[in-house]
């Protein structure tokens, strides 16, 4: 009985591993998403409303997530006068760090058109740069199909491997 109970633990607990592995699949997955919520949103307020950067930047920070701190630290910046691109520079950077640099170059561009083009040519960058994180999240999201299958199987074998042999 108890070593049904170990052997039962042992499997759960390689499962627990491979899900673990995928969860920084998940997890960029997750802030691609929210990146690209927050460009199709800043694109329609520039478009439809002319919205001030400091309030876009405001009104998406309230809104939660992941980038919710940097989006407040960036309607602060906007709001003292820097440009957006130096206001979303931190921004940038963790989308560097976790999405790699397609993302951050993509949302690079739509930062550097808010402050500089009219809002209908910031609202088209947005809308450029929505599309490429859009192709990168997709592209994360059949990786994390197919690795955390992978993932999971090749843990749950280990597992088993092990429990048999500890057994």
């Amino acid at each position: 009985m108890i070593r049904a109970l170990g052997a039962l633990l042992v499997v759960a607990a390689a499962g627990g591993i491979g899900h673990a592995v995928t969860e920084n699949v998940r997890m960029r997955v997750a802030l691609l998403r929210e990146t690209e919520g927050f460009l199709h949103f800043a694109a329609g307020e520039l478009r439809l409303r002319d919205t001030p950067l400091p309030a876009l930047f405001a009104a998406c920070a309230h809104r939660g997530g992941m980038l919710s701190a940097g989006l407040e630290h960036a309607a602060r910046e906007t709001a003292r006068g820097k440009t957006a691109e130096d206001a979303l520079a931190p921004l940038m950077g963790k989308l560097s760090s976790l999405c790699g640099g397609e993302t951050a170059y993509a949302f690079s561009q739509a930062a550097r058109a808010m402050g500089r083009y009219d809002s209908e040519t910031a609202a088209s960058a947005c809308l450029r740069s929505c599309e490429a994180v859009g192709e990168e999240r997709k592209r994360q999201e059949t990786r994390l199909r197919e690795k955390g299958r992978l993932y999971g199987a090749v843990s749950l074998c280990l597992g088993a491997m092990a429990a048999l042999a500890v057994w």
